[in-house]
């Protein structure tokens, strides 16, 4: 366990509600900068706004945390996974509460990523996705191939031009 500060604030002293608020907001910032956590995801709600609302937590304690749109999440997120977590806390005086704002996410450890693999392969095998039957062979030279990258950029029409060159397809292009 950490060493607890000396505190810098006299019993004398009185402040408003909004400069207790601002002082301690300015407090939990600073000492935190940027701190990682591990625990369970729970109460994951995505907003219309696109942000992620949830809750980290252990056996003894639970942090409210967001994770604003446009953060990158390479994972669905579900309620009960075990993830690490990367941010900085800050506070939020309207409700007097504080919460980690998440600038990335990360499973824990090996074994939930093959807890995760695992169980999707199980459901892709349930719809038949694995079937031996159902597999077509693969031709020697294929008649389409599909790229995925933006219509404007140089690798595309590098990807063009090698197959014009080499070896004459049709080309799909897909921008997402």
């Amino acid at each position: 366990m950490l060493a607890k500060p000396e505190p810098f604030v006299k019993p004398d002293m009185i402040f408003s509600v909004s400069d207790a608020s601002a002082l301690l907001k300015n407090v939990v910032e600073t000492a935190f900068p940027e701190i990682r956590i591990r625990g369970e995801l729970s109460q994951i709600t995505l907003a219309s706004s696109g942000h992620m609302y949830m809750t980290i937590k252990d056996t003894n304690a639970a942090i409210n945390a967001i994770i604003w749109r446009g953060t990158p999440v390479n994972f669905k997120l579900e309620d009960g996974i075990e993830v690490i977590v990367t941010g900085r806390f800050t506070t939020y005086p309207a409700r007097s509460n504080y919460q980690i704002i998440i600038n990335s996410i990360e499973m824990a450890g090996v074994g939930a990523i093959l807890k995760m693999l695992e169980e999707r392969k199980q459901k892709l095998a349930k719809e038949g996705l694995f079937d031996t039957a159902k597999k077509k062979p693969l031709p020697k030279f294929p008649q389409t191939i599909g790229v995925v990258t933006s219509p404007t950029g140089a690798a595309f029409q590098d990807i063009q031009n090698r197959l014009r060159e080499r070896f004459p397809v049709h080309v799909l292009l897909y921008t997402g």
